[in-house]
C-alpha cells in the first residue's frame, strides 16, 4: 500500500507541471500572431498562421471573429445559399454553425449536430424549429438471421 502511495505521488509530481502548461503552445502561437489566445481555438490559430502575409492573417482572424459574433436572425447571401443546400432555415443558424453541420459525413451526424446546436441555443429544451425537413436513410447491409 505504501509503495502504491509513493508511486502515485511521484506520478503526480511529474504530471502536474505538464498539466499546468497545457495551453502554453496556444499562448505562444497567439503571441506570435499578435492575437488574443483566449479569443481563438488552437485550430483557428493554425488557420490564421497558414495564411501568407500579415494582411491575410489579419483578415482571417477578423473573419473568424465575425463568424463567432454573427447574429443568427440576420441573414446574408452566402449563409442563405448554404442553408438552402442543407435544407435549413438560415435565420436560425450562423455561418459557422452551418459549416459545422455541413462538415458532418452522414445524415444522422448532421441531424445530431443540428439538435446539439439548437439545444445549446435554447438551454435545456430541444427545439427542431430550425429544421425544415430531414430525412435519414438507413441502408441495411447484412444478414437478418444473425
Amino acid at each position: 500500500m505504501f509503495t502504491k502511495s509513493i508511486l502515485t505521488a511521484a506520478a503526480l509530481a511529474v504530471a502536474l507541471p505538464f498539466a499546468a502548461n497545457a495551453n502554453d503552445g496556444q499562448a505562444m502561437q497567439a503571441a506570435t500572431l499578435n492575437v488574443d489566445a483566449s479569443a481563438f481555438t488552437t485550430n483557428e490559430l493554425a488557420q490564421i498562421a497558414a495564411e501568407r502575409g500579415d494582411t491575410r492573417k489579419a483578415e482571417r482572424a477578423a473573419r473568424i471573429q465575425a463568424q463567432k459574433t454573427e447574429v443568427p436572425g440576420v441573414t446574408n447571401a452566402g449563409r442563405d445559399m448554404q442553408a438552402a443546400i442543407l435544407n435549413l432555415d438560415p435565420a436560425n443558424f450562423t455561418t459557422n454553425e452551418l459549416a459545422q453541420i455541413d462538415a458532418e459525413t452522414s445524415a444522422l451526424a448532421k441531424a445530431e449536430r443540428i439538435e446539439k446546436i439548437l439545444d445549446e441555443k435554447s438551454g435545456a429544451t430541444v427545439s427542431t424549429s430550425g429544421v425544415k425537413s430531414l430525412t435519414v436513410e438507413y441502408v441495411h447491409h447484412g444478414r437478418d438471421d444473425a
